[in-house]
């Protein structure tokens, strides 16, 4: 028994260890290191707001109606990329920024709640300086954010699009396993690059330059906090359907769009039929060929659908 307790010891030990040893590996996000993305060009803009300091890009005339894009779970803004030239060129003020945790923004050591992102956005509205009411653009969680913040600040909001969107249909449920505390704490921080880095990077292939893709996934990636920042997102994040708060945005008369790919294996497209059902008045398109990769593998499609259709 003594034995068995003294390896038991040990091997408790040893984790700790390799717990808190991979922290120091992993290089902080903080004002020396945006500085250096910034000269290497891998970093556009950034501006402090009460819960830190957010990475973001912003083009066109600053008294143009603006559109706020708003990514998903895991991978930064630069899915937006291929959005600005064709929707400034179309007369819009367009903003894409990284939601805390991701990207180049901030990590804070909170909890990853609605009402942290539904504030990270009124904030930066605020420090940005943009004119109220505003388009958003959400793509797969962000399709969930924006919702939240149409429906707490329908004021704000001049239309709502959903791209490949949670919050709209059931999806599968989070492991048990990483909502277990210490155990799921341990796996993110210590085998999350291998085990979810390896899951992320399947879609990838659909983008017009995987490699380069890829590498700017994983550029903000290496940076502390990024794997604990989706743990407690995956904890404290409701991904569950809004069928009352979309009912509150369509009382408000707040226009819906929707893109939705046919062979979203994450978002599924009976979605889709949801959505309509809420929205019989909004504007749906269904890509066939799609994925749930569709906001930068058919950039070009989504953005002519967009401008179309915004009102």
């Amino acid at each position: 028994m003594r034995f068995i307790g003294i390896v038991t010891g040990a091997i408790i030990t040893l984790l700790v260890l390799v717990y808190i040893g991979v922290g120091f590996l992993r290089p902080a996000m903080n004002g020396p290191a945006r500085a250096d993305l910034q000269s290497q060009g891998k970093a556009h803009s950034f501006v402090e707001i009460a819960m830190g300091t957010v990475h973001y890009r912003a083009e066109g005339p600053r008294d143009a109606p603006t559109i706020l894009l708003v990514h998903g779970f895991s991978t930064p803004s630069f899915v937006y990329d291929d959005y600005f030239a064709p929707l400034t060129a179309a007369g819009f003020r367009v903003i894409a920024f990284d939601i805390l945790g991701r990207g180049y923004s901030d990590r804070p050591a909170t909890r990853y709640t609605e009402a942290l992102f539904v504030g990270q956005i009124r904030a930066l509205a605020d420090a940005l300086d943009v004119r109220a009411p505003f388009h958003l653009v959400g793509y797969s969680m962000g399709g969930a954010v924006v919702s939240d913040y149409a429906d707490r600040y329908p004021q704000d909001v001049a239309s709502v699009s959903l791209l490949a969107p949670a919050g709209i249909a059931p999806v599968d449920g989070v492991p048990p396993y990483f909502l277990t505390p210490i155990l799921g704490d341990w796996i993110f921080r210590v085998l999350g690059p291998h085990l979810l880095l390896s899951r992320l990077e399947d879609g990838m292939e659909e983008a017009p330059d995987p490699d380069a893709f890829l590498a700017r996934f994983r550029e903000p990636a290496r940076y502390d906090g990024y794997f604990e920042a989706l743990l407690s997102t995956m904890r404290h994040y409701p991904f569950a359907p809004r069928a009352e708060a979309h009912g509150r945005i369509g009382e408000q008369g707040i226009p819906v769009l929707s893109v939705w790919g046919r062979q979203d294996a994450v978002i599924p497209i009976k979605g889709a039929q949801v959505l309509a059902d809420w929205h019989p008045n909004a504007a749906v398109k269904v890509i066939d060929e799609g994925t749930h990769s569709i906001t930068y593998s058919h950039a070009e499609e989504i953005v002519s659908f967009l401008i179309e259709n915004l009102p």
